[in-house]
């Protein structure tokens, strides 16, 4: 924001550690603990430092916070708010 430098940043934000998530749920069903997060609002934390930010909670408000964004002439947010099951899943293996 200080330089003011057009960068557009958009926050994925499901309101959890999704790879632990999966893991425990994998391996307890569904009792998981410590992986669910409340997350900030981050637009609003946004316009606090005088960003253009934008939330977008359905699919069809989303090419719009988007065109917004891109035409803003500085530094823009979009906050994405997820469903908690949209984790992608972790399939490597750690060695």
């Amino acid at each position: 924001m200080q330089e003011n430098l057009p960068i557009k940043i958009i926050v994925c934000d499901n309101a959890a550690w999704g790879s632990i998530l999966v893991s425990q749920q994998k391996r307890f069903g569904d009792r998981d603990f410590g992986t669910r997060l409340k997350s900030p609002d981050f637009a609003t934390l946004a316009k606090g430092y005088g960003m253009a930010a934008f939330s977008v909670r359905a699919t069809k408000e989303f090419d719009d916070a988007l065109g917004a964004a891109i035409a803003h002439d500085g530094p823009a947010l979009i906050h994405l708010l997820l469903d908690t099951r949209d984790v992608s899943p972790y399939t490597g293996s750690a060695r």
